[in-house]
């Protein structure tokens, strides 16, 4: 558009389907298409909704992150450029914003927002606010990667991981990054009792994982139940100092 700021444009495509996913997007596009399939980039820059749009200043500061593709998403991509340009301040920016989701707030778009809130409920302990936040979700969109995924980890919470395995297990392949995959496999085996199918699944849960220290704490379960005791107190400190940032 006239006036727009100048901007270089990338397609990271994630996904262990990413090499397949990407041929059509070659064909129909003149950005460059990079291929992620291990999900490393998506877990530097915090993608968990597909796609998400990330707007990296020339200093590689990050300067817009806008996920999924809402009504407003144009206008959203366009005040971002412009702040990232330097051409709007941070208020500027947060009025424009809110100005484009009154009048543009799409359904998908709630719905991404409902998850991102569930998320954060979850974390929080307010598991059965989180249940209705996601509940709200898969009402519109019952085969959502992502809700399904966050209603299995409810009900881990909600000490019914028989159902959450259900959930996991049928989930599309690459549909989550497979750290996360892995340790929420681990903590709801572990419920089950299923300690060397959880073993197996704890090994995927530290590649790439930007804070393993769950993954630590729940490997020390494990050792601890196998009676690996040095082991145990091991993946315990692991998870302590993972925890609090501390890097050996």
């Amino acid at each position: 558009a006239a006036g727009a700021p100048s901007a270089a444009c990338v397609i990271i495509v994630s996904g262990d389907r990413a090499a397949e996913s990407s041929k059509s997007l070659v064909a129909d596009q003149s950005m460059p298409v990079v291929l992620d399939p291990d999900f490393s980039i998506a877990g530097k820059f915090g993608v968990h909704v597909w796609p998400t749009t990330v707007l990296i200043r020339p200093d590689g500061r990050q300067a817009g992150h806008i996920g999924g593709l809402s009504d407003s998403f144009p206008a959203d991509l366009r005040a971002y450029l412009d702040f990232a340009a330097g051409n709007i301040d941070q208020a500027t920016l947060a009025k424009k914003l809110s100005a484009h989701q009154l009048v543009a707030d799409g359904p998908n778009q709630r719905a991404d927002r409902r998850l991102l809130v569930a998320a954060r409920l979850l974390d929080a302990g307010q598991v059965d606010p989180a249940a209705a936040q996601v509940a709200e979700v898969l009402a519109a969109r019952p085969d959502d990667p992502a809700a399904l995924f966050l209603r299995a980890q409810i009900l881990l919470a909600q000490k019914e991981a028989a159902e959450a395995m259900t959930i996991l297990d049928k989930l599309p392949a690459g549909s989550v990054p497979p750290w996360q995959l892995s340790q929420v496999r681990a903590r709801a085996l572990i419920a089950l009792q299923r300690w060397d199918e959880a073993r197996a699944a704890i090994a995927g849960a530290f590649k790439l994982n930007p804070n393993p220290a769950d993954a630590h704490y729940l490997s020390g379960l494990i050792e601890q139940h196998a009676g690996n005791w040095p082991a145990a107190a091991e993946q315990f400190q692991l998870a302590y100092e993972a925890a609090r940032g501390i890097r050996r």
